[in-house]
Parts: structure tokens; C-alpha cells; sequence
């Protein structure tokens, strides 16, 4: 057994929504892949993680350990991470994947607001080119859209967007409109990625129904999805979705205000959520029947459907989403065909594992959110998974269940030596949970309160080699491996010793008080400080 030098302080310990990196301010850094790109909502509240590059490169002349600099569009970099993987390809298919396509792969060392440079890893192509996809592969520390406040990094399972020509309502191959002046208006507003790409739909002076339609989406009959799209009022304040036979909207929302739902049909779900500069994203989740036709509605209001247009008036739509399960965060779509992004892999492993962590005792502390309940048939969700592969009905665990928020569990050789189980809480609600292991005395802590202690004797014999946060491929955890959190993690400390009750129930609260600094009222939520007049 290794022998650990007993500290009051943490081996590990990384605070995402305050440092705003994945710089460690003790102990090793996690490693974090994936092989795709994903969007996040960065300080300045635009939706980035892919963009586009107009710099003339021949890879051919770039050698695998030199560097390469690419102009991107302003703006359009903010948030992404010095060290991350960066991927700027040709992508002729649009699928966000390398595969033989010319591209250069690289670690992003410099950007700039218009440039980034990347360290050179490996590349394809042999004559020169001007017009790439830049696709950040990083770790992506989300923010809230509206008020600017990190929630620290986003961990999400992989998911598929089939709508094709997600942003492109006016490609009549893919959509068609039905009772507007025209196909949709391309490039009439902002985006929420801060490009000039969103269309406007323009209802015209019949008196009807007025929408776009995608014919087939190729839903699969009995499964559940969620279709979102970003939406702005532009003289019309009402959005509709439904996916059937018939053009009659099963989701209402009104795009005045925060935004509301205002009508969802039997068996639907929906929630609209505001983002800068009047967008709001509308999500609805359903159960797919054989009818596969989606519709999307502009509303007078969030009540009135059936109108006569002024042929002037209407809303704004960009990046339209249909996934299985419940929403996640936007994939674009610029092709013919779907588009997957990669799950987020992300964890410490091998000698670095070894050297922060005590099996024969230790504490977590824990500060993470997750953003809905159950997806893709999964049950559990990780925030953090210490295991090792070759044992794996010997584990232990963070997690949240669809019954438990903040869950603890000790399993050895398929047997709990401890299990605690919390309530459970909203999905968007911070949780802040401490879990505590030594033989003999167990604890687990959520926000302030003592939920749970425990007897059980931990084994003997050493057994982790590996922590994953946010996902874990071990599949005893559930019914399927690869338990994706779906939700962020803004902090996590871990203690080499049992930390006391009454410390990890301190350490555990979440505190929000106002401050007055200057004059100015400030909200200090606990992760950040954020002026809110």
C-alpha cells in the first residue's frame, strides 16, 4: 500500500468556474478529449467551438512539430483553451470528422481575437487551400447567456443532430414554406455565434397557418427526441413545434420577456430558455410515432396561429436541432446527412491518479449541476468515478440517479459497503456534495446538510488506478456503459484524509449573499461574482 502524507489540504483541486482553465491548482491536470467539435456559450455570451479560417495553407509545408497560424472571425475564439486540440480542416461532407479529408490537427499555444497558432501534430493534404473549418475539440467552460456567470466545464455524453441544414431555411432540398412572402430571409440578423446567418421567416396575408417544414427528419417510431431551435421576435412574438402528420403546433412559446411556454399537447414536453439580444432557444421533447414531418411555426403571439399576415412582420430562427433524448448543446449542421459530437473524455489516469489519491481514505468535495433527467436510456450520471477496468464491481462514486441527486456509493465485488441516497432536486440547480471514506466511518454531505453516514470496512487491497469526472465507461454503474453527466462541473477538490462532518457540511453550502462594492450590488453565488446593477 502506498503511503500518503497526511494534509489538511486538498491533492486536487480545480475550481472550472472560477479560473475559468483546466490549470489544477494542486495536483495533476485531467486530460480531456473528444473527437469532434462542441459548442459551448462563452464570457461574452455567443454560442462558439466551431468557425471558419480564410488563411491560404499548404499542409504539405507545415512540419508535424512547427507551427501554423489561421485567421479566424472575431470574436469567434473567445473561451477556447491554450493546450486544447484543435482540428482545421477542409471538411467537403460537413461531418466534422478528419476521416481522409485535408486538414491540420494541432495544440492550440496562442490566439489572438482574429488568429490562433497551433503546435502541429499530424496533417493531410498536399496543395493549398483558403477556406477551412476550425474545430475546437477542447474543454468547454459553459456560461450562462444572459448573465455572463461560468458554470464551469460542460461534460455531455455524444449526441446527433439530424436535422440537415441546420441554419439554412431557405435550401429548398432540405426545407419548404409554407405561407410565407418568400423562403426564409438569409443573413437578416445576428446569430447567437455572432455571425450574420440568422433568416427571417415572413409571414404572408393569407389567413392560415404560416411555417417551414422539413419533410423527413427520419425520426426512428417509438423513441423520444427533442427538437430546439434559437428563436428571436422580429414584430411577431409566437414559435411553434410539432413533428407528425398534421400542421398543428404540439409546443407554443412567446418570445416576449424571460420567454414562456405556453401550450404544450398530451404526451409533449417543452422549455424556453433566454439568451442575449431578444434569441431564446425552445426545446420540445416527444415520443416519435411513424409520421416523421417537422413542423415550425411563426405565431402572431405565443397564442395566435392562425393570423393574416402583414407581409412584414415575423421571427428570426437559426441553428435547428432534433436529437434523441432531451436537449443538449447545439450542434451545427451544415450538410446533406447528420452530424455527431463526440462525448466528452475526461479524467486523470496511471502514475498521476497514483500519486494524488489515498485508497484507505479521502474526501471529495463537489460543486455540479446536471441539465435534465434521464437521456438515451441512461439511468446514472456521473460527476465522479474512481474504478479500475479489469475490477468493475469495484467502484466508487459520485453521481445522480432519477430518484438521487449528490448519490454516493462504495462497492466491492459487486457488494455495497456503503450507499447513500439523497433526494432528488431540479435539474439546472446547483449541488454542492461531499463524500467521505475510511474504514468505519463513511459520510456523505449536500448543500450544508449531513445526509448520510456508514460503518462498512474498505478492503484491503488496492484496486483504483483511474478517476474519470463528468462520464465513466465502467459499465456496472448501468444497464449501458459510458454514464454521461449532461450538466457541468464547477468545481472539485479531493482530500487525502476523512475529512469531519461537521467540516464537509461547512464546506458543503452554498452561500448567496448580497454585497454592496462601490456602490454596486453584487451577487456572490458561491462560484462568482456578478453585478446585477
Amino acid at each position: 500500500m502506498q503511503q500518503h502524507r497526511r494534509s489538511y489540504g486538498p491533492s486536487l483541486d480545480i475550481a472550472f468556474s472560477t479560473d475559468k482553465s483546466n490549470e489544477s491548482r494542486t495536483g495533476p491536470n485531467p486530460v480531456h478529449s473528444r473527437a469532434s467539435s462542441g459548442t459551448f456559450v462563452n464570457q461574452d455570451g455567443r454560442i462558439v467551438g466551431k468557425t471558419r479560417s480564410s488563411t491560404s495553407l499548404n499542409p504539405a509545408r507545415v512540419p508535424v512539430g512547427g507551427v501554423a497560424v489561421f485567421e479566424v472571425p472575431s470574436g469567434s475564439i473567445i473561451g477556447w483553451l491554450n493546450n486544447s486540440v484543435v482540428v482545421v480542416m477542409e471538411d467537403t461532407d460537413g461531418d466534422d470528422q478528419i476521416g481522409a479529408q485535408r486538414h491540420v490537427t494541432g495544440t492550440l499555444i496562442h490566439k489572438t481575437d482574429t488568429t490562433i497558432t497551433l503546435l502541429v501534430t499530424s496533417k493531410v493534404g498536399t496543395t493549398t487551400l483558403s477556406s477551412w473549418s476550425v474545430s475546437y475539440r477542447g474543454l468547454r467552460i459553459d456560461h450562462n447567456p444572459v448573465t455572463g456567470l461560468c458554470l464551469g466545464t460542460l461534460i455531455e455524453e455524444s449526441k446527433t443532430n439530424i436535422i440537415e441544414m441546420s441554419e439554412s431555411f431557405d435550401n429548398t432540398s432540405v426545407w419548404t414554406q409554407i405561407r410565407l412572402v418568400s423562403q426564409p430571409v438569409a443573413n437578416t440578423d445576428i446569430a447567437p455565434d455572432g455571425s450574420l446567418t440568422a433568416e427571417k421567416f415572413i409571414p404572408s396575408n393569407a389567413l392560415d397557418n404560416h411555417r417551414v417544414d422539413d419533410p423527413t427528419i427520419g425520426i426512428v417510431s417509438g423513441s423520444s427526441y427533442t427538437v430546439s431551435a434559437f428563436v428571436k421576435a422580429a414584430g411577431y412574438t409566437g414559435f411553434g413545434i410539432h413533428v407528425g402528420s398534421s400542421p398543428i403546433p404540439s409546443a407554443t412559446f412567446s418570445l416576449t420577456g424571460s420567454g414562456s411556454v405556453i401550450s404544450i399537447a398530451t404526451g409533449w414536453s417543452a422549455r424556453i430558455y433566454p439568451y442575449r439580444d431578444g434569441w431564446y432557444r425552445c426545446c420540445a421533447t416527444f415520443t416519435a410515432t411513424t409520421a416523421n414531418r417537422l413542423y415550425l411555426f411563426v405565431g402572431q403571439t405565443g397564442t395566435t396561429f392562425t393570423y393574416a399576415g402583414d407581409t412584414t412582420s415575423g421571427i428570426v430562427v437559426w441553428g435547428a436541432q432534433c436529437e434523441l433524448g432531451v436537449e443538449s448543446s447545439y450542434i451545427p449542421n451544415y450538410r446533406l446527412g447528420s452530424v455527431i459530437r463526440s462525448a466528452d473524455i475526461y479524467g486523470v489516469t496511471g502514475t498521476s491518479f497514483i500519486q494524488f489519491y489515498n485508497q484507505t481514505e479521502g474526501t471529495f468535495i463537489t460543486k455540479f449541476d446536471r441539465s435534465s433527467n434521464n437521456t438515451s436510456g441512461k439511468f446514472n450520471w456521473m460527476v465522479a468515478a474512481v474504478y479500475n477496468p479489469l475490477l468493475p464491481s469495484t467502484y466508487s462514486v459520485i453521481l445522480s440517479t432519477n430518484t438521487s441527486d449528490g448519490r454516493t456509493t462504495y462497492r466491492n465485488a459487486g457488494t455495497d459497503v456503503y450507499s447513500n441516497t439523497p433526494s432528488l432536486l431540479s435539474a439546472n440547480t446547483s449541488i454542492k456534495s461531499s463524500y467521505g471514506y475510511k474504514s468505519g466511518d463513511f459520510a456523505t454531505s449536500r448543500n450544508g446538510t449531513l445526509t448520510g453516514t456508514g460503518t462498512g470496512t474498505i478492503p484491503t487491497v488496492s484496486t483504483f488506478d483511474r478517476i474519470d469526472f463528468g462520464f465513466s465507461n465502467n459499465g456496472s454503474f448501468g444497464a449501458t456503459s459510458g454514464q454521461y453527466l449532461n450538466g457541468h462541473i464547477a468545481s472539485i477538490s479531493y482530500y487525502p484524509a476523512k475529512l469531519s462532518n461537521s467540516l464537509t457540511e461547512a464546506l458543503t453550502t452554498i452561500i448567496s449573499d448580497t454585497i454592496v462594492y462601490n456602490g454596486v450590488a453584487i451577487q456572490y453565488n458561491g462560484v462568482g461574482l456578478l453585478e446585477t446593477s
